[in-house]
């Protein structure tokens, strides 16, 4: 599906569908006052909607945008959550981008672990 306008429109309409899909609602706060879980729901949309644009060819000005809300919920989560940290640093988390070094190493680093390659 291919979306018109600004990238931030676009980005907004691919998050706005996936949130339109069954399930837990999402609170209408930020990022920083959101619960644990809270913040997990709004990482699995954030992860389908930015994983649904690369997939579509999206251009690269929407997928960045995308990406940064995804990296952003992405550390608040790590803040949070010892299990999600740990599922970073075992690798057991499934990145929305391809597992290179480089973007293990920004993960890592986004969780609070000390980069492993």
């Amino acid at each position: 599906m291919f979306y018109f306008g600004e990238p931030e429109g676009i980005a907004q309409t691919y998050i706005e569908s996936t949130l339109g899909i069954t399930g837990p609602k999402l609170p209408d706060l930020h990022y920083e006052e959101m619960e644990e879980q809270q913040l997990r729901n709004c990482f699995a949309y954030l992860y389908i909607a930015t994983q649904r644009a690369i997939q579509e060819g999206a251009e690269q000005a929407v997928v960045d945008i995308l990406l940064e809300q995804y990296d952003a919920v992405f550390q608040f989560l790590a803040e949070v959550s010892d299990e999600f940290r740990e599922a970073v640093r075992s690798r057991r988390h499934r990145l929305v981008v391809p597992y290179t070094p480089e973007n293990v190493r920004k993960y890592n680093r986004l969780a609070g672990i000390d980069s492993e390659s």
